[in-house]
């Protein structure tokens, strides 16, 4: 279930802000790959501003400021250890995925034993007589039967030479060994993550906030209230071409009390299909799929009302600051480096001013 803040509905679309971007996802990965500009429809969908926490103990910080540029990170190096992982249930659907495996075995086999170039044998039949016996592997249920499936394959095999013909005996007696489910489940779990592991140490994320005042955030991200937040102008990097480019690749962040099952076998499929035919086939839908994992996140962290940039680099241009909060408890020394910097760059520098009494937090102008 995504939390109900980001479920605000869009005045045109009657969608929600996490339904929009979602499709802007689709589009993004299924046409060029980008976006070059950022539609007057889409404006509307962004917040205000965007927020960045900060520590003092890191002059890179500081550099962020006055150079203007945001830092995306693999998710393998962020604290939490479950962003960006994916909700395989390899349990549920390996059944789905064997069935289809073993409802292709003739196209495997006309593929994979003859080597590839060989003539074709029975009159130019090879093919479609494989396909056509590969309808008789399964009973009635649909349930795969070993034994059919190699009596049938073997005597479609009998032109094959010798050695050939021993290949396909020794895939069938794999086929029927108590130890292929098992082998066959542990290779596609390997196979799947990998795909995961490169998703989560491959793809460069930046995280960003709707929020500048959330207390837990500051806590956590802030150093303890000694650090500072960055606030980003979204109109002013709407109207800059390099900044719009990057918004284009920025989605919000979903949160689920229980993280949405990835559908494998279409994955599978696509995967298998591309390796096996050496063709550049399709695969967005899957891609997709697994690409989403990286906007999603566990309810526990609804409260960061996080947005995402997708990069291909770690050092992304954004000169789009606007103001700069400074937290309660920063160093004298680290609160005169930042009013150095605002000053040089006319940046708006506040100091943050909890109220005990009152429980509210407030920001006070200083430069």
């Amino acid at each position: 279930m995504a939390e109900n803040k980001n479920q605000k509905k869009s005045k045109n679309e009657g969608v929600t802000v996490n339904q929009y971007f979602e499709n802007q996802l689709t589009t993004l990965l299924t046409n060029t790959g980008h976006f070059s500009e950022i539609s007057t429809e889409k404006q509307m969908h962004y917040p205000a501003h965007l927020y960045k926490y900060r520590t003092c103990d890191n002059g890179f910080n500081f550099e962020m400021i006055e150079h203007e540029y945001l830092w995306a990170d693999i998710p393998t190096n962020f604290s939490d250890p479950f962003d960006s992982l994916v909700n395989l249930q390899l349990t549920s659907e390996l059944p789905k995925i064997q069935k289809w495996l073993f409802s292709h075995l003739g196209e495997l086999l006309y593929y994979s034993i003859p080597p590839k170039g060989m003539p074709p044998h029975k009159n130019g039949q090879s093919l479609s007589n494989y396909i056509k016996a590969q309808e008789k592997f399964t009973d009635k249920s649909g349930r795969y039967n070993a034994q059919k499936a190699k009596t049938v394959m073997l005597l479609e095999t009998e032109k094959l030479n010798p050695t050939q013909r021993q290949k396909t005996q020794k895939m069938f007696d794999k086929f029927e060994s108590l130890a292929f489910e098992s082998e066959l489940g542990g290779a596609i779990k390997a196979h799947l993550e990998n795909v995961v592991n490169s998703l989560r140490s491959e793809n460069l994320v930046c995280c960003l906030t709707k929020k500048k005042d959330n207390l837990k955030m500051w806590e956590d991200y802030a150093d303890k209230y000694s650090g500072f937040v960055i606030e980003y102008d979204i109109a002013k990097a709407i109207k800059n071409s390099a900044c719009s480019a990057v918004l284009a690749s920025t989605f919000p962040v979903t949160y689920y009390k229980r993280l949405p099952k990835v559908p494998l076998l279409p994955f599978i499929q696509k995967s298998f299909e591309k390796e096996l035919y050496c063709k550049d086939l399709d695969i967005s839908e899957a891609e997709r799929q697994l690409f989403k994992q990286l906007l999603i996140k566990k309810y526990d962290y609804r409260v960061e009302e996080e947005w995402r940039i997708i990069s291909s680099v770690n050092r992304i241009p954004f000169p789009c600051i606007s103001a700069i909060y400074a937290g309660q408890k920063i160093a004298e020394n680290n609160l005169q480096k930042l009013i150095a910097i605002c000053k040089k760059k006319n940046i708006t520098l506040y100091r943050q001013k909890i109220n005990l009494f009152r429980g509210t937090v407030d920001f006070q102008i200083i430069v």
